[in-house]
């Protein structure tokens, strides 16, 4: 007798009877990445709002339950990311929010903004799988493996794009105002590196000065190699 891991009914056939899922689901790994990155282009649920509350009130929890095998009634951490993603993404370059911010910035910066800008939605799932290699080195005692991690930072992206869309939509009221959309840019940046930090502490249980420390070491790591390599890639655009 198998105990279900998303529902914990008791379940002796392939499937659970009371909520559908697989009863052979184990810890993710390698297979479920690929699983979840063709879920994106052929499949589509319908419980991303709820993932959503879950995600923004308890992200830590939230992982933790999807990666112990709680998947049926969460949406797709990849199709997550991406599809807010492109919402981010197609706000801020349907109203142009970003141009007083590209004014505001020298040559080199104003180049990968550029870029950053035009393609917004692949560049940011770019930065997925280097964060993801700075928490899995950095908390490799906590023994998560890689694909987990990658899992964690979908969430942990997707989260930050939901906070960039409310600042978009918030922004469009303001849309004049070139002075505040600069400061608003550049506040949301540092405020979204807390609470990146913030969030790795709770999901690692490293609740300690240390463990902020860590973790921040994370986020600001992946930034540095982050903005490298977009300013490498830019300079072939442009």
């Amino acid at each position: 007798m198998i105990i279900c891991k998303n529902c914990g009914a008791e379940v002796n056939t392939n499937y659970c009877p009371e909520c559908g899922q697989a009863s052979s689901e184990g810890r993710y790994n390698f297979k479920h990445l690929v699983k979840d990155i063709l879920d994106v282009f052929f499949k589509f649920k319908d419980t991303i709002f709820p993932t959503i509350a879950d995600s923004i009130k308890s992200p830590a929890i939230t992982t933790h339950q999807y990666l112990n095998g709680k998947r049926v009634d969460v949406y797709n951490p990849i199709k997550y990311v991406f599809f807010l993603a492109l919402i981010n993404s197609f706000l801020i370059l349907q109203f142009k929010l970003l141009d007083a911010y590209l004014k505001s910035q020298d040559v080199v910066q104003n180049t990968i903004t550029k870029f950053y800008t035009s393609n917004i939605s692949i560049v940011e799932m770019m930065s997925i799988p280097i964060l993801s290699l700075f928490s899995f080195l950095f908390f490799k005692d906590k023994k998560f493996n890689y694909s987990e991690n990658v899992i964690l930072n979908c969430f942990l992206n997707g989260n930050v794009f939901i906070f960039g869309i409310v600042l978009s939509l918030i922004q469009l009221v303001f849309r004049q105002n070139s002075a505040l959309i600069i400061l608003t840019n550049e506040y949301f940046n540092y405020l979204s590196m807390i609470y990146m930090a913030i969030v790795y502490m709770y999901f690692f249980n490293e609740k300690t000065l240390k463990g902020f420390l860590v973790s921040a070491i994370v986020v600001v790591l992946n930034y540095l190699v982050y903005g490298i390599l977009l300013g490498f890639i830019s300079n072939f655009f442009y």
